[in-house]
């Protein structure tokens, strides 16, 4: 037995796409993906069909482990 993704199979909602959108600036497939309850397949599908850039290697911008050891 698998661990689908909740939404796995459901349409897609004007707040999901809306979603998607704001994040594939600055977070990779895969965050998006955990997000949305969706796979990273059906991110990357809805991100072409609604001409949306996402990348799986964007950075997303944290502070590094010695910054917080710091503070």
């Amino acid at each position: 037995m698998t661990n689908r993704p909740q939404k796995h199979g459901e349409p897609w909602s004007h707040d999901d796409v809306k979603k998607l959108r704001e994040m594939a600036p600055y977070h990779p497939v895969r965050a998006i993906a955990l997000e949305l309850e969706r796979t990273q397949a059906s991110i990357t599908s809805k991100a072409a069909d609604e001409d949306i850039n996402v990348s799986t290697d964007r950075i997303i911008a944290f502070p590094s482990a010695a910054q917080l050891v710091r503070s």
